[in-house]
């Protein structure tokens, strides 16, 4: 059975996102562990949407990475949505891409039951110190949600 899958440094972004959303759905599979990033090299950036939804229909993803993928602030939002959907996913690993204006984030995750969620990793995000706000706003609304990866003093 299939637990961990690594999709690094891949051209065809579209093509790879539609089969691992029909690999998800399959049900074939008992995958835990997803990396899917460092698609730096290509001009296109991933839909997360489709993916977001596939994962929380499989219901089964502990570990997701999409670092270097050019995410922005609306993919995360979009992906802490199905988060708080997924009762599975502990580590959602977003290092590296587009990330800021953080204070956008207020209000999400708040429709549904408290989410697995413990570790957000966003060190290498264009975050500042509106973020690091905006952060401690979602820590103090979800505090099962503690591990950002980013250094204290940075």
């Amino acid at each position: 059975m299939l637990e961990k899958l690594n999709l690094y440094r891949n051209d065809g972004l579209d093509q790879s996102t539609r089969a691992l959303c029909s690999l998800l759905d399959s049900g074939s599979c008992m995958l835990s562990r997803l990396s899917f990033g460092w698609q730096s090299s290509s001009p296109l950036k991933i839909n997360v949407g489709p993916l977001a939804e596939a994962i929380v229909r499989y219901g089964c993803l502990q570990y997701m990475s999409l670092h270097n993928s050019r995410l922005d602030i609306s993919d995360l939002v979009t992906l802490l949505d199905a988060a708080s959907r997924c009762r599975t996913l502990v580590t959602l690993s977003l290092r590296d891409n587009h990330i800021g204006n953080l204070h956008l984030l207020d209000g999400i995750m708040q429709t549904h039951t408290p989410s697995r969620l413990r570790k957000l990793r966003l060190e290498g995000n264009p975050l500042d110190a509106d973020d690091r706000a905006a952060l401690a706003k979602l820590v103090e609304d979800h505090p099962e949600l503690h591990d950002f990866g980013i250094p204290k003093d940075e």
